[in-house]
């Protein structure tokens, strides 16, 4: 199952204009896996992706793994440790092509973990503890 599993390689999911899983809106992998990296543009232009959740395991983002993915709102790293992260919304060096990340993106961390986060390289984004939206998590998995 998905929790063996330890890296999502690239392009893996990508939507290129639409097809394969450009229509993905959610990807949950189990908190308890052991899931430890996703690597460059895995999730490359899948525009219908909202939420992605990784777990305590994890350890590294590509770079570009969420370029193209403009409607992506949260983010939930079960991880207290910050992952290494890359460049993750823009890989592609073009003037021409830049994804504008969603206005409410927001990484959703362990709650005693937010000062960390916001003292690393997530600090460009805005960081939440996991209790904030702890009711909708626990209500999707009813």
């Amino acid at each position: 199952g998905s929790k063996n599993l330890i890296a999502i390689n690239s392009l893996t999911f990508a939507g290129r204009d639409g097809h394969s899983m450009g229509n993905l809106e959610k990807v949950e992998f189990p908190k308890d896996g052991n899931l430890k990296r996703i690597d460059d543009m895995a999730f490359f232009k899948c525009n219908n992706l909202s939420t992605v959740i990784v777990p305590y395991s994890f350890e590294s983002f590509g770079n570009g793994i969420f370029e193209g993915c403009g409607n992506l709102t949260t983010l939930v790293i079960y991880n207290p440790t910050p992952p290494s992260i890359g460049d993750i919304f823009n890989h592609t060096p073009s003037e021409y092509w830049q994804t504008k990340v969603h206005s409410s993106f927001s990484v959703y961390v362990p709650d005693d973990a937010v000062e960390t986060y916001q003292q690393s390289a997530w600090a460009q984004f805005s960081i939440k503890p996991i209790s904030s939206i702890e009711h909708i998590l626990k209500e999707e998995n009813d």
